[in-house]
């Protein structure tokens, strides 16, 4: 368990990611400090919650960068599909050149989004330009 003055957000999660199954501060008061070793002691995690939401929230903004920075991630089919897609290509059109159903081309795209973190299909397209996709 670490015991600190932190309230840092960095303070928290490198205590987490070095090995901390509780966190509490200096002012916790004598009942907490005592329950929270007893959690800790019984295999529990004790980690106060908006330490929690910060630190999940930075999980998720860490992933998402990760996602968004690598496009090696697609396979040739995904960055030919996002090629197309991003040329202005409907699902038809894309389909009838690939020789699949419009839905597998819309799955695919979905799917595509997901892979990198992105959300809608106009930050798809940008991502694909910035990422060379259509050549600059």
């Amino acid at each position: 368990m670490t015991l600190t003055a932190a309230t840092e957000d960095d303070a928290v999660i490198e205590a987490i990611a070095a090995g901390a199954t509780g966190y509490l501060q200096k002012y916790s008061g004598k009942e907490e400090l005592l329950l929270a070793v007893s959690d800790v002691a019984d295999g529990e995690y004790r980690v106060p919650a908006d330490a929690m939401r910060r630190l999940f929230a930075e999980i998720r903004s860490s992933t998402q960068r990760e996602k968004a920075s690598r496009p090696g991630r697609l396979t040739a089919r995904e960055r030919e599909i996002l090629t197309l897609f991003s040329q202005g290509l409907s699902y038809s059109k894309i389909a009838d050149a690939r020789g699949n159903q419009p839905v597998t081309i819309r799955n695919a795209i979905y799917g595509i989004q997901d892979k990198l973190g992105i959300e809608t299909k106009q930050e798809l397209v940008v991502w694909a330009v910035g990422n060379g996709l259509l050549g600059g």
